[in-house]
């Protein structure tokens, strides 16, 4: 690999086979190629796939070079995935593990790999002076997150999908967990003016459209027996009057099709025709 003096800012590691690329940045770059090439020779790269492909080619099949010198060393992750997205270092095509510059969001660990690090975390004990970066850093204190930023984080969450087992943790996590007057706020301060409950004309026709027919048991009929105890559940129930208001509110002013209204009218007619059975049958009416 090439020599490069000590400077700052965006380098590639290149397979001169198949052109595969790895990008970085560093405020040292020349230490940071010495670090490379060390834990490459040792065989734990953090990057899996480059450390594969430099145990298949060896070290000479490999350019370090510097495609941007940046002055500004707040401008370097900037910059840096500026290049990984110009380069396409993230991917089939690249050895970067995860599509983001200085983040490791969207890289999945191994159940070897968690191991390992549960182990090694296991015992540590944090100093006064870390505990108080953590402190700094946590998500009470830290200062909110810019739209570029929860962008990156949403392209590099694009795809990813939990599996059964954490979709079950994150449910128990949750379950039962009071949502804080101020948190209930927010939700709902969020949600005003995104549904004010009025749909356009084209809107109405699709929802109308979606609900037509049986979809989820198509040819299932009710037996007699069902058809009762449905309508005995329904017998005598007493809405609140809020309730009431709410649904006379929502009716109003709406127009019903020639369609609708003959299958009302059946249904009443059915209801009736029920009722009136059942009550005979409880006075023991002749059949």
């Amino acid at each position: 690999m090439d020599k490069i003096g000590k400077l700052s800012g965006v380098y590639t590691i290149q397979n001169k086979v198949d052109s595969k690329i790895y990008v970085g940045s560093a405020i040292n770059i020349k230490w940071r190629k010495y670090v490379h090439l060390r834990s490459l020779n040792r065989g734990d790269h953090h990057s899996v796939k480059l450390q594969r492909a430099w145990n298949k080619y060896g070290e000479d099949c490999f350019l370090f070079s510097i495609v941007e010198v940046v002055e500004d060393k707040d401008l370097l992750i900037q910059r840096e995935q500026i290049w990984i997205d110009k380069l396409k270092a993230y991917g089939r095509r690249g050895y970067n593990m995860v599509p983001l510059a200085g983040t490791n969001l969207g890289m999945v660990c191994s159940n070897e790999t968690k191991k390992k690090i549960g182990a090694k975390a296991k015992g540590r004990i944090a100093s006064d002076e870390t505990k108080a970066k953590m402190s700094v850093s946590s998500p009470k204190t830290r200062p909110p997150l810019s739209k570029e930023h929860k962008k990156n984080i949403a392209i590099a969450l694009t795809g990813l999908h939990p599996s059964e087992d954490t979709r079950a943790k994150m449910s128990a996590i949750k379950s039962g967990k009071p949502r804080s007057p101020e948190t209930c706020a927010k939700m709902s301060a969020s949600m005003k003016g995104k549904n004010t409950g009025k749909h356009t004309d084209e809107h109405r026709a699709k929802i109308s459209e979606s609900l037509k027919g049986n979809h989820y048991a198509l040819g299932y009929k009710h037996s007699a027996e069902t058809r009762a105890k449905i309508s005995a559940a329904g017998m005598g129930r007493v809405f609140s009057a809020e309730r009431n208001a709410k649904m006379a509110a929502t009716l109003r002013g709406r127009k019903r099709t020639a369609e609708h209204i003959a299958n009302h009218s059946a249904a009443l007619k059915s209801f009736y025709a029920n009722k009136k059975l059942m009550a005979c049958a409880e006075a023991g009416c002749p059949g």
